[in-house]
């Protein structure tokens, strides 16, 4: 689960650089006229930043639960 959350703060970083270079070359219009194109960028970006949010906390959550509840060894 915390990989998978990882990959989504990923993938959102990868949607913010594609969608920084095509605001650079004037592909795709953002801002208060944004089309269905930016539309479309904008709602992947804020769904997968959510999902890697959410799914990096659960997963760093269960990780710790997982890690206090093993059985210390003594050397």
């Amino acid at each position: 689960m915390l990989r998978l959350g990882i990959g989504c703060l990923g993938l959102c970083l990868c949607l913010v650089a594609v969608a920084s270079l095509l605001d650079y070359f004037h592909l795709v219009v953002f801002g208060p006229c944004a089309g269905y194109g930016a539309a479309a960028f904008y709602i992947l970006m804020m769904l997968t930043f959510g999902l890697g949010t959410v799914l990096t906390v659960l997963g760093a959550i269960l990780w710790g639960v997982r890690k206090l509840s093993q059985p210390r060894q003594l050397r």
